[in-house]
């Protein structure tokens, strides 16, 4: 696992190169087939992930600690 910062996991979506799911409402049928390729921590922990998903290999960003953080995880 690789550690980010909340910038470059930012940059991603921005790039392109991800969807960002920090909002998006919790689908276990899409986003269960995914494992954590990295993260992003803070001073108060974990604040950030990067999800890839087993099958399509598409990346997915959450960018903020919020409950999808947690789910996804």
């Amino acid at each position: 696992m690789r550690k980010y910062t909340q910038k470059q996991l930012k940059d991603l979506c921005i790039d392109g190169l991800a969807e960002n799911i920090t909002t998006a409402a919790p689908d276990p049928k899409r986003y269960r087939a995914c494992d954590v390729v990295g993260y992003s921590s803070g001073v108060y922990g974990c604040n950030g992930c990067l999800l890839q998903d087993r099958n399509t290999g598409e990346l997915y960003v959450i960018a903020a600690r919020n409950s999808a953080l947690f789910y996804y995880n």
